[in-house]
């Protein structure tokens, strides 16, 4: 049964939601965005008379929206042909830039920040319309669907399902799902086609991780270890162990200033980093240190 109707959003195409903390600290304010025809309808939550209230003048647009979503105090809107940024207070519209051949993708990301679809790019901008990341990410297709999973972003291409991250730019994972069409995420992520529904269930995070580790994937091993829910201390003995290993890692690759630099960050013991080298520490000695492999041999150039 339907809690109560926004009369005047009839023929709505659209809508997007926002819920940011009270300022007081106590609770969240709700935000409800409608695209009706050629305007936006915005909506704040009113709990006391349990509805959607009216939270401003309607916000004229110069077409009918096909998608929208929330960008800190403004409103992404896509277009047919190009994505604008529409101020929240006082409607002012900013032109971004074309969506390309393709229908117009939008996603939400950390910040406020949202990710434009344009042809097999996604192109990362700020509340301001202002590009954050130096390149954008690219699909192996256009992607028509797109799903933020932190630190993941989902993307329904044609073919298959992909996932890629943002920091660093990399393909995590890809599958097929016949004729997937819709994404949504929550606790699960949901991906439909017309006629079937599939629920895909992230990995644990410390199985992750510890896959990460093994596949050299430093970057984003540290990107999840940040996010797992222990103690403080459990999880800086976590972030450390992960460093620790990457900065070995970097010694195999004679990446010797940046590996030294993350010991030096771990305050790892100087006779451990000296045993890496050979003949700086008597044999007897150099062989009680333990590494997580056997140290490389280094001769010749890998000696400067």
């Amino acid at each position: 049964t339907p809690r109560g109707q926004l009369q005047t959003s009839r023929g709505a195409n659209c809508f997007a939601v926002r819920v940011q903390p009270a300022a007081s600290g106590k609770g969240h304010n709700v935000f409800l965005c409608v695209s009706v025809r050629r305007r936006l309808e915005i909506y704040q939550w009113n709990s006391k008379e349990g509805q959607f209230l009216p939270f401003g003048a309607d916000l004229n647009l110069p077409d009918t929206a096909k998608v929208i979503t929330w960008c800190g105090d403004s409103i992404c809107v896509g277009f047919k042909k190009e994505y604008t940024m529409v101020k929240v207070s006082g409607g002012a519209l900013t032109e971004l830039f074309p969506t390309g051949r393709h229908d117009p993708v939008i996603v939400s990301l950390d910040h406020g920040d949202v990710a434009l679809g344009k042809d097999e790019m996604s192109i990362c901008i700020n509340r301001e319309g202002k590009p954050t990341q130096k390149q954008a990410l690219v699909w192996s297709d256009p992607p028509f669907a797109l799903e933020r999973v932190e630190p993941y972003i989902i993307g329904l291409l044609p073919k298959v399902v992909e996932v890629r991250t943002l920091e660093p730019r990399m393909l995590v994972q890809s599958f097929s799902l016949d004729k997937a069409r819709f994404i949504c995420a929550g606790r699960d992520i949901y991906v439909a086609s017309e006629h079937r529904v599939w629920r895909l269930q992230p990995v644990e995070l410390k199985a992750q991780i510890t896959q990460l580790v093994q596949d050299k994937q430093f970057e984003l091993a540290l990107n999840l270890a940040k996010r797992v829910q222990e103690s403080k201390r459990d999880n800086r003995e976590r972030i450390a162990e992960v460093r620790h290993l990457q900065a070995f890692h970097l010694f195999t690759q004679h990446r010797f200033e940046d590996c030294l630099k993350i010991y030096s960050e771990l305050n790892t013991d100087v006779k451990y980093v000296i045993g890496l080298f050979p003949g700086l520490l008597p044999n007897e000695f150099r062989k009680t240190l333990k590494y997580p492999a056997a140290p490389p041999v280094l001769v010749g150039s890998g000696l400067e």
